[in-house]
């Protein structure tokens, strides 16, 4: 198994490298739905104006997508649940945002039980070796202050999980993917993922449960809370029918 997630704030290269690793290592696999579609699929807001419904609706769709799987895949994800946790503690800092402090809270052990699932995060920090390339792609949040803040929350995250490995409130003990940072162009990220993937794509890693009892009644209670028990899940349903007809 080798379950691997690209990670960071917008305009950060995410899409492209994603592209690019495909090609190198032909063997994985990707999602072809993903939490853009359904964000958009359930009209919800997002970037600047996300809400606990959108990051509720990502987090569920990131979990679903873990857990589709199964133990032998080698997929590729563009972000993973650990986004969901920085986006959403972003919100919470704002002025007028629904995202209170109870929510972050009943996530945090949600994201972390996740995490268990996952091998590997490469995270791609804002650096001054690679300058921001802000492009609108119709979707993404192109204002700058909002990326580095975001970016900030990624740094502060990943510090964490650099000094306090052992007793992090985010990271699960013994069983932690491994988050790496890599920068530069997209040749020289692949080279840097190339350190850590054999040519076959393999993966040191060890077989987990993604979310505990516990964890799971506490994201469904989320969601009833929410009024979207099944929301996420129809979402998908609907973009996979349309796709589907396209085919035909």
């Amino acid at each position: 198994m080798s379950i691997i997630c690209i990670s960071g704030s917008g305009n950060t290269g995410k899409s492209t490298l994603l592209g690019a690793f495909l090609q190198k290592w032909s063997n994985y696999a990707t999602p072809t739905i993903t939490y853009r579609d359904v964000i958009k699929s359930l009209n919800l807001p997002h970037s600047r104006l996300t809400t606990k419904k959108t990051q509720l609706a990502i987090l569920c769709k990131s979990i679903s997508d873990l857990e589709t799987y199964p133990r032998d895949a080698k997929v590729i994800f563009d972000r993973c649940p650990l986004d969901v946790l920085v986006y959403s503690m972003w919100a919470n800092l704002q002025e007028g945002s629904d995202v209170d402090d109870a929510f972050i809270q009943e996530i945090i052990p949600i994201v972390k039980e996740s995490m268990k699932k996952i091998d590997i995060i490469f995270f791609i920090p804002l650096t001054d070796y690679a300058p921001i390339d802000i492009v609108d792609d119709g979707f993404r949040d192109t204002d700058e202050k909002y990326i580095h803040e975001i970016d900030n929350i990624f740094k502060a995250l990943y510090q964490d999980y650099l000094i306090n490995a052992d007793n992090s409130i985010y990271f699960p003990k013994n069983d932690s993917p491994a988050i790496i940072e890599i920068y530069g162009s997209t040749q020289e990220r692949l080279g840097m993922i190339a350190d850590y993937i054999n040519p076959t794509g393999e993966v040191i890693t060890e077989e987990t449960s993604i979310l505990s009892a516990d964890n799971l009644n506490n994201l469904e209670a989320l969601l009833k809370d929410q009024g979207m028990q099944l929301d996420v899940e129809n979402a998908q349903k609907k973009i996979y029918s349309k796709q589907t007809e396209q085919l035909k």
